[in-house]
């Protein structure tokens, strides 16, 4: 092996291992996270052992020390830290034998819409095929309208392949876990009644459509399976709550 060589080798070694650590960094602030949040953090497969797939996947660990640090500070809609939903994504996609470069996007996938990285930013580091499954699942943000800019962005989706289809499968099973975690903590949409849900129906229409065009599309898929048992649970737990009150 020539210098050359040796060098890049021994640079690629130091990388994995400070990745590597980044990644076990990351296990230690979430359950610190979660522990603070008084979250249940069984429905998001976010155990350390279940992290510890990252090390044995270079670019999915690459993606994890990018995204933990552009997603620092931020928050989904039911309080837990905003990384734990792509990384939710990212296992649910290696459960189901997804390759390296499908998961490292699932781990990125929500960095264009959410922070200020680019497709450019994300081309460089990760180079076009990462990317264009990042660009698949992400909005368009030049078009006006929640449901405008939702039913642009099923249909991308839909001609964007087999890999961009699974990762919004894997998406969209997050998310509706997520709504049902929302429902239950507040039944009564209690915070702010007609807006709050307003927006909790959008998105129910939303992933129904997202749902039917999966079934459509990937009909045998496990994670599209997964996706409608949520749904109907959802679904259900919704009708009973609208019963009651």
């Amino acid at each position: 092996m020539g210098p050359a060589a040796a060098s890049a080798r021994a640079g690629s070694n130091g990388r994995s291992v400070r990745e590597a650590r980044f990644v076990s960094s990351i296990t230690d602030n979430l359950d610190l996270a979660i522990c603070g949040l008084g979250v249940d953090s069984t429905p998001l497969a976010l155990t350390r052992h279940q992290l510890a797939f990252m090390n044995g996947l270079p670019r999915a660990r690459a993606a994890v020390a990018y995204a933990e640090g552009m997603h620092a500070g931020q928050s989904r809609a039911d309080g837990t830290p905003f990384i734990l939903h792509p990384l939710e994504v990212a296992s649910l996609l290696y459960d189901n034998g997804a390759p390296d470069h499908l998961i490292a996007a699932a781990v990125m996938h929500d960095l264009i819409e959410k922070t200020s990285v680019s497709a450019s930013d994300l081309r460089e580091r990760f180079g076009p095929r990462i990317t264009a499954l990042v660009l698949a699942v992400s909005d368009d943000a030049q078009i006006a309208g929640y449901a405008k800019r939702k039913a642009a962005l099923r249909r991308n989706v839909s001609g964007a392949g087999d890999e961009a289809l699974s990762l919004f499968a894997a998406d969209k099973l997050s998310k509706v876990r997520e709504l049902r975690r929302e429902t239950t903590v507040d039944p009564n949409d209690s915070a702010a009644p007609g807006r709050v849900r307003a927006l909790r129906a959008r998105r129910l229409k939303h992933y129904h459509l997202s749902l039917v065009l999966l079934e459509e599309r990937q009909p045998d898929s496990p994670l599209v399976r997964q996706l409608r048992d949520e749904f109907t649970a959802l679904t259900r737990e919704r009708a009973m709550l609208t019963g009651v009150r």
